[in-house]
């Protein structure tokens, strides 16, 4: 009786967790129970909630935008209260798992993300700065520009093409993709100008951090690079820390 129990209880919940399910209410209340759990100060209980979390969010459409905000808070929050384990779960949360791409891809969330993580890099903590340096090269990913170029098979597309006119289904859809995508690279511009004050007066290898972001936002082919990224990158050039003028240097060859 209690393996044919058990076997129904399985089967119901590989039924229920096979593809990806609408959130409901209570599905709302439990996201919400393992994102503040996820930050918990007690080590156990942010690692289950981090798994559980990890699950949750591959299943239920529209959990992620759900979370990544509450985890943003958390983190920021931590930050001003100097609280290392919540810091150190709500990095882990957002950049270590599936929640990375959401938090970032979507530009609502991504420029809090990265002030959060560069003023992360500054903590006086050996576990923090090794979670900052492993994650240092996926923050870079987030500044690089979009991709404008896709190579399609045509005779594959040709086959799938609906035998009706879409023509101007296509046009509204490519008119929004061009909107989103000048929106982000502006918040990504905005974002690289605001960071290059912050690398002029910051530790060697808090600055050396941000300017390798602020490089990836900031440096376009088919745009000038913004002018105090230019004098931070000249004076830089000439700066009395030896890891610092080499970045400076190259990244300065590289404008010209």
């Amino acid at each position: 009786m209690l393996l044919r129990r058990a076997n129904l209880y399985h089967l119901q919940r590989v039924r229920n967790n096979v593809g990806p399910r609408v959130r409901t209410k209570l599905d709302e209340i439990l996201l919400i129970d393992l994102a503040e759990s996820s930050v918990s100060p007690y080590t156990d209980i942010r690692r289950h909630a981090q798994v559980a979390g990890e699950s949750a969010v591959r299943i239920i459409i529209g959990a992620r935008p759900l979370v990544v905000p509450r985890l943003l808070n958390a983190f920021e929050d931590a930050l001003r209260t100097n609280d290392f384990r919540r810091m150190k779960g709500a990095m882990f949360t957002l950049l270590f798992g599936n929640l990375s791409k959401t938090a970032g891809r979507d530009w609502r969330y991504t420029p809090r993300l990265i002030k959060a993580f560069i003023t992360a890099c500054t903590a006086d903590k050996p576990s923090i700065q090794k979670l900052a340096t492993g994650a240092t090269y996926l923050v870079m990913e987030f500044g690089r520009p979009l991709e404008r170029m896709v190579i399609l098979n045509e005779d594959l597309v040709d086959s799938i093409a609906p035998t009706e006119d879409v023509s101007e289904e296509i046009s509204r859809k490519r008119i929004s993709v061009i909107s989103k995508r000048q929106n982000v690279e502006n918040k990504k511009k905005a974002l690289a100008i605001e960071l290059v004050d912050f690398a002029k007066n910051s530790h060697w290898k808090t600055a050396s951090r941000t300017a390798t972001i602020v490089l990836t936002m900031g440096m376009r082919f088919d745009t000038l690079a913004p002018e105090n990224m230019i004098e931070l990158l000249t004076k830089g050039s000439i700066d009395e820390h030896p890891g610092l003028r080499g970045l400076y240097c190259s990244a300065l060859v590289a404008v010209s």
